[in-house]
Formats: structure tokens, sequence, C-alpha cells
């Protein structure tokens, strides 16, 4: 068994197609919703951990493809921008999944494997070193 947590975007003419249900119907993939939005103009956003086979993930990746549904890996959208960062450790605070610690020369350090996107580290920054891009 795998973990894999994306981003998906819904466009307009699927985001209310049962996309989500298949997962466990037809490729037995156990899923938590972490985060989804609709925008005004029928845009769809989520963050989704998907836990199952290799096999199983993987084919229900095709399926986002052939659905029109478009996704990344979750790690790859939010970003720290090092120039930017003083270490303050503000974020260490503020993040419920301790994806920041501190090293042993109290740097701030981000792992984007423990981040569900809550964006308070976005919100709380005063330095703006953090950035999320979907």
């Amino acid at each position: 068994m795998i973990k894999k947590r994306l981003v998906l975007k819904f466009s307009p003419q699927v985001v209310n197609q049962p996309i989500i249900s298949t997962l466990a119907r037809k490729y037995d993939i156990s899923f938590n919703i972490l985060q989804a939005t609709i925008t005004q103009n029928r845009v769809g956003r989520m963050i989704l951990e998907m836990e199952g086979s290799k096999k199983n993930i993987d084919a229900a990746c095709a399926f986002f493809k052939k659905s029109g549904v478009s996704f990344q890996r979750l790690g790859e959208d939010i970003k720290m921008d090092e120039k930017k960062c003083v270490s303050c450790g503000v974020c260490v605070g503020y993040c419920p999944t301790n994806a920041f610690s501190f090293d042993a020369g109290n740097k701030v350090v981000f792992d984007p494997k423990k981040c569900i996107a809550c964006e308070f580290c976005i919100t709380h920054c005063p330095y703006n070193a953090m950035t999320l891009k979907y």
C-alpha cells in the first residue's frame, strides 16, 4: 500500500461528475479529502490523499486524465523562498502537521510531504516566504 497526495483541478465541464466516488468503487482506493473548493466560475480544486496499491493508484491517475481532471503532486505547489525566509519560526507555530521544524543551526526547514496546504504558513509569514501555486 502506498499513499499519494495530489492537487486536482476540475474544469466546469466535469465539476459535477462523481469522479472521486469512482476511486473507491472502481479502483479500491481509500481517500481523504484534505481541502475542496469550487470557484464562482465553477472550476474545482481539491487536495486529495489516496491510499491503495501502486497499480490501483496509477490506474486512478490514468482515470483522472481520461476524465479531464488535471493533477500534480501536492509538494510541487508549495514553495519556500529561502531568500525571503529569516527563520523567525512563525510558520513552525502555526503548522498543524509539523511540516516546519528547526534544524541544528536554528534554520527553518520545510517538509512538503507533511504539508496539507492549509495555507496557515502563507497567511501568517511576515516575510511572504511561502507561496502556493495551483
